[in-house]
């Protein structure tokens, strides 16, 4: 919590373009956007607020690799802890 982090990742088949959805969920269930970015940009800063705190929170990537296709996601089991 309040220590900036930064969230990294490659694609393949991807245009660099396209946008990246991050989520995060305190439950794992329960997905709350935290903003999207280019794929090209490899990566999104994020900051947890004391809200966001849990030990079996769940982050999320999802990218639509063309305009057709469903959506593809990613998820990483994460622990976010208070200070």
């Amino acid at each position: 919590v309040g220590v900036a982090q930064r969230i990294a990742w490659t694609t393949r088949d991807v245009a660099p373009k396209r946008a990246v959805r991050l989520q995060y969920s305190r439950d794992g269930v329960n997905f709350k956007t935290l903003g999207s970015v280019a794929a090209g940009k490899g990566g999104f800063r994020w900051k947890p607020k004391q809200a966001q705190a849990s030990e079996t929170g769940v982050l999320r990537a999802c990218v639509k690799p063309r305009s057709a296709s469903a959506w593809a996601c990613d998820d990483a089991r994460i622990v976010v802890r208070r200070p």
